[in-house]
C-alpha cells in the first residue's frame, strides 16, 4: 500500500513538473516571437525631430496644407513594426505610431521595400504627399479610404495609380503574427499606405478634424 502510494505520489510531482516546463517553453516561444523592441513616443521623435523642424514648415506653406500635423511613412523600418508616424507641432513630437504595409510590387520583401513612380508597379513611393481629406469607399472591397496627390517627381502618378491611406485585415499590430515577407502575400499593398482598421480609424479622425489637408512625407531612413 505504501509503495502504492509512493508511486502515485511522484506520479503528481512529474505531471507538474513537466505541466511547468510546457509553460516555460511556450512563454519562451512568445518571447521569442515578440522580438519588436518596444520604443517610447520621444525615442522616436527624436530620430525625425530635425528633419521635421528644416522642412515642414515651409512645404506646409508651400502646399497651404495644415501646419500642426505631419504624417511620416518610414519605409527603413520593418513592416512589422511601428513606422506610420502623427507628428504634432505643438507636442512637438510623434503622438501616435502604427503598423502600416508596402507595396509587393518590383521584387520587395519585408525588410526591403522597391519603390516606384510607375503605374501598374504595386510599389510605394517615396517622397512628400497631400492627403485627400474627403473619404472614399472602395467599390471592391468595400473600405473607406484617403487618396493622396505626390507633389514630388518620384510621386507625381499617386493620383493615376490610385494610392488610398486605408484599412486591411490582416495589416495589425498582433506581435504574435510576426508577419513575413513581404506584408502584402495577401495583397495588402500595391503601393498604398494601409494599416489595421482601428489604426485607420484614428488617422481618419485626425485627417477629419483639420480644416486643410495634411501632409505626408514617405521616406526610407532618415535624409
Amino acid at each position: 500500500m505504501k509503495h502504492k502510494l509512493r508511486f502515485k505520489h511522484y506520479s503528481v510531482v512529474g505531471i507538474l513538473l513537466l505541466a511547468l516546463a510546457t509553460a516555460t517553453f511556450s512563454s519562451c516561444k512568445r518571447s521569442h516571437q515578440n522580438t519588436q523592441k518596444s520604443v517610447s513616443m520621444e525615442e522616436i521623435s527624436k530620430r525625425y525631430r530635425s528633419m521635421v523642424h528644416s522642412k515642414f514648415e515651409k512645404k506646409a506653406k508651400r502646399y497651404n496644407a495644415d501646419t500642426r500635423y505631419l504624417l511620416i511613412v518610414d519605409y527603413s523600418i520593418p513592416s512589422n513594426n511601428d513606422r506610420f508616424f502623427l507628428w504634432d507641432t505643438e507636442a512637438d513630437g510623434i503622438v501616435e505610431k502604427f503598423w502600416c504595409a508596402h507595396g509587393f510590387g518590383g521584387g520587395s520583401t519585408d525588410k526591403k521595400p522597391i519603390f516606384s513612380n510607375q503605374l501598374g508597379s504595386n510599389c510605394s513611393s517615396l517622397g512628400w504627399f497631400l492627403v485627400e481629406k474627403s473619404v472614399g469607399v472602395s467599390p471592391k472591397w468595400h473600405y473607406r479610404y484617403h487618396a493622396v496627390d505626390g507633389l514630388d517627381d518620384c510621386n507625381s502618378n499617386a493620383r493615376r495609380r490610385q494610392l488610398l491611406i486605408h484599412p486591411w485585415p490582416s495589416v495589425n499590430r498582433d506581435k504574435e503574427a510576426q508577419i513575413a515577407e513581404p506584408m502584402s502575400l495577401d495583397g495588402r499593398s500595391a503601393g498604398c499606405f494601409t494599416m489595421g482598421k482601428d489604426e485607420y480609424a484614428t488617422v481618419d479622425r485626425y485627417i477629419k478634424s483639420r480644416a486643410k489637408r495634411m501632409l505626408l512625407y514617405a521616406i526610407n531612413g532618415v535624409e
